[in-house]
């Protein structure tokens, strides 16, 4: 219950952060717990997944039911971002990075004068 528990406000913070800016977000901490760290990439929209909640229809399981229904409704919140898979050329990605450190060469320098 636990880490249904941590999962739950991890899922929270998430959402939260949804829509906002980079130096606005909350920090989300996925070293916690071995099943955040696992779940992270899921967690996080960057693969497609499905969760499934299951609950015990037993009168004494009513908390952990509620509990498991709220976790869900949290998870289905989650945003995906769907990217393509492109192969990058090796010189044209060569090129490229050597554009940004000449960009950060000069930025550097005009910072020391």
């Amino acid at each position: 219950m636990e880490q249904l528990y941590f999962l739950r406000s991890l899922v929270a913070k998430i959402v939260r952060n949804q829509g906002k800016k980079k130096s606005d977000r909350e920090v989300v901490s996925f070293r916690e717990t071995k099943i955040a760290l696992l779940l992270k990439p899921i967690l996080c929209g960057e693969v497609f997944s499905h969760f499934i909640c299951c609950n015990k229809p037993d009168p004494d399981s009513v908390k952990m039911t509620r509990f498991t229904l709220k976790f869900a409704a949290h998870v289905r919140r989650i945003p995906v971002e769907v990217t393509k898979n492109m192969k990058i050329d090796k010189a044209q990605a060569l090129s490229t990075y050597k554009q940004r450190v000449a960009i950060l060469e000069k930025r550097i320098l005009t910072q020391e004068e």
